[in-house]
């Protein structure tokens, strides 16, 4: 008796480590470790080391909370060199990349969750709004896939509310990898001074088996080249269900609308960052009926 006992604790000891292993790292906001004239959350990377640079921090530990002691206070703040650093924080590493910044890494996930969940608060500088993502990516020979996304974005909301965002799903693969990304400010070339993120108790929850249900499965989309240098072409199947094509940067901005009016459109990368996008085609009721994604490296 006592042996089956054990084992029947053993076993729940791995259930419960297992299901651990799938939470998101800090997923609370409680461990922070100082860092130099700053503190950052364990597990995380936020825009404080680039701040720092600057003089300036603008990501804190906060007692201002949903839930627990702490929790994430991500804002954007002016420097005394004239310029706003946007506020971010996310579960893998930050980097430069020309005027801009990179996110790169995550953290081990394993399941095709549903939702992108949690609580959150924004007070925004006049018309700014705040973005938080969730990426969820599968190792190739060649570099990284995007299973799936989930992008929410936020004008001003003046108490903690929860929020939980489906993920798109582009692929019916199982992802080996996540990550989330908060952003004080929509746009990182414009953002703007004083406006002030506030995120506690992230999750993902439930399980999706296929690719993300549509209205209308009847239109199929072709991208190349991928990756596009000058244009991107599409070629849509069945343009009798198809009204607009809207393309979306990575941070959930919408870039490009083109009314569809042909089979074949071909779109200019002028203005354009390399990087990640991601299309949607709505019908005439502005259901979306097909999505998918390509990238530009000019």
């Amino acid at each position: 008796m006592k042996r089956i006992f054990l084992t029947a604790i053993s076993i729940a000891l791995l259930l419960n480590l297992k299901s651990y292993a799938q939470l998101i790292p800090n997923f609370g906001l409680e461990d922070w470790t100082a860092v130099a004239s700053y503190e950052e959350p364990n597990s995380w990377k936020t825009s404080n080391a680039l701040a720092a640079q600057a003089g300036i921090s603008n990501v804190f530990k906060t007692t201002d909370k949903h839930g627990g002691t702490f929790a994430i206070k991500v804002t954007s703040a002016a420097t005394g060199l004239g310029y706003v650093v946007p506020g971010a924080a996310c579960t893998g590493d930050i980097v430069l990349q020309g005027l801009g910044v990179k996110f790169v890494g995550g953290f081990a996930y394993t399941n095709r969750a549903d939702l992108f969940n949690g609580f959150m608060k924004y007070t925004p500088s006049s018309t700014d709004s705040a973005t938080l993502i969730a990426f969820l990516f599968k190792r190739t020979a060649t570099g990284r896939d995007t299973i799936a996304y989930a992008i929410k974005n936020y004008g001003g909301v003046a108490s903690y509310t929860a929020f939980s965002q489906d993920f798109t799903y582009m692929s019916t693969q199982s992802p080996d990898s996540a990550m989330v990304i908060l952003l004080s400010s929509k746009n990182l070339a414009a953002a703007q001074d004083g406006s002030e993120l506030f995120v506690d108790d992230i999750s993902f929850s439930g399980t999706v088996a296929g690719v993300t249900n549509l209205a209308n499965n009847s239109v199929s989309i072709a991208v190349y080249p991928n990756p596009s240098s000058e244009s991107v072409n599409f070629s849509i199947s069945n343009i009798s269900s198809a009204k607009a094509l809207n393309i979306y940067d990575i941070l959930g901005k919408k870039v490009k609308s083109i009314e569809v009016s042909s089979a074949q459109i071909s779109v200019s990368t002028e203005g354009l960052n390399n990087g990640l996008y991601f299309y949607q085609v709505a019908d005439r009721n502005n259901n979306i009926i097909s999505t998918g994604k390509f990238s530009i490296k000019k």
